[in-house]
């Protein structure tokens, strides 16, 4: 499975890179206590979709098809690769294929995306929790040397497309199609935007990381 260069936001958590969260525990008037990232990040496969998940992306309400499966190189990954156990309990037998070359996989307390590079016998993967999910941060860019790529997201229920903003204040939009957006992006992005179904303004700043 391949990682290139990831197009982050500070609050953005990416498995295969830093990783990150926090998840609750059950309590009355005590504060959460955050789980250790290790310790989330090697959670085992979960079996069924966590109903938080569900509740905001549609894909995850629907019946799996054999058209949702993951193809055998990241079902391989993820099973057995070197970093099988560090997916945050991603299981690749609940994934929902979403648009070309993307699909939605469940995990503990994290939504994870793995999206195909074109042209590529590579998968990149990434995971977030909802409420950052809700906010637009999983968002796996690939990119070459020179900024050039696709920004691959995925957004919550209600949300139709996607506008991304260049440095010198021109834009353009991306449709949402069963809750992922591709974009065609460069250097000279500064920001995408979206509207939630609340109406919401949500910004996702881009910041480059090798």
């Amino acid at each position: 499975m391949s990682e290139k260069k990831i197009l982050l936001t500070s609050a953005c958590v990416l498995a295969c890179l830093a990783g990150g969260g926090a998840i609750a525990t059950a309590g009355d008037d005590t504060e959460p206590a955050p789980v250790p990232e290790a310790q989330a990040a090697d959670a085992a496969p979960v079996q069924e979709i966590q109903p938080e998940q569900a509740e905001e992306l549609r894909p995850l309400r629907s019946d799996r098809t054999s058209e949702d499966v993951l193809p055998e190189v990241a079902r391989e990954e993820l099973t057995s690769g070197d970093n099988a156990g560090e997916h945050y309990g991603a299981n690749p037998s609940l994934s929902r294929h979403t648009a070309p070359g993307v699909w939605i996989v469940p995990g503990d307390g994290y939504v994870c995306l793995a999206n195909a590079t074109p042209g590529e016998n590579a998968i990149g993967f990434g995971c977030a929790t909802p409420e950052d999910v809700a906010r637009g941060l999983l968002a796996p860019s690939d990119v070459d040397a020179n900024g050039n790529g696709v920004l691959t997201g995925v957004l919550p229920d209600g949300v139709a497309e996607v506008r991304v903003i260049d440095k010198d204040g021109s834009e353009r939009s991306a449709p949402v199609d069963r809750n992922t957006y591709r974009a065609a992006i460069d250097a000279n992005v500064k920001e995408v935007r979206f509207t939630d179904s609340d109406g919401g303004e949500h910004v996702l700043a881009m910041g480059w990381h090798e």
